[in-house]
């Protein structure tokens, strides 16, 4: 995300470049506060982008039985499972969570949905070694 921060000394006037875009955003006594005071404005674009080979990976992914098994077989590499599983867009990890069992809530994030994913497949395992040390 491109930002970039104008540090402002108290006591100095704001250029009247500057002031002209504060003052369509905030008021004369805010602009003045910041003159006497001093204090730092900052410009952010934050901008929704999704590459378009993101999407196109996402589209080519099937959620169904078949993928299910491949994820199956990464269970013993939790890093490699997270990679498969970043592919997918939150709808298909919703559609996987179902196929799997898995219950989400609805307000979950993908990055939460992804984690508790890996959790899901890989708590067979943990439950064999847990058994197999008593």
């Amino acid at each position: 995300m491109p930002k970039y921060e104008f540090i402002h000394e108290a006591g100095t006037p704001v250029s009247n470049r500057l002031k002209q875009i504060l003052l369509q955003y905030f008021s004369e006594e805010d602009v003045q506060k910041l003159e006497r005071l001093g204090g730092k404005v900052q410009f952010s674009i934050t901008a929704p982008y999704i590459s378009p080979e993101k999407r196109r990976a996402s589209k080519a992914i099937n959620v169904d039985s078949e993928y299910i098994k491949l994820l199956k077989e990464m269970k013993n590499d939790p890093d490699k499972l997270l990679d498969n599983l970043k592919n997918l867009t939150v709808k298909q990890l919703r559609e996987l969570c179902k196929l799997v069992d898995q219950p989400v809530r609805s307000s979950a994030t993908a990055s939460e949905i992804r984690i508790e994913l890996v959790r899901n497949f890989q708590s067979q395992e943990i439950w064999n070694r847990i058994s197999a040390k008593k």
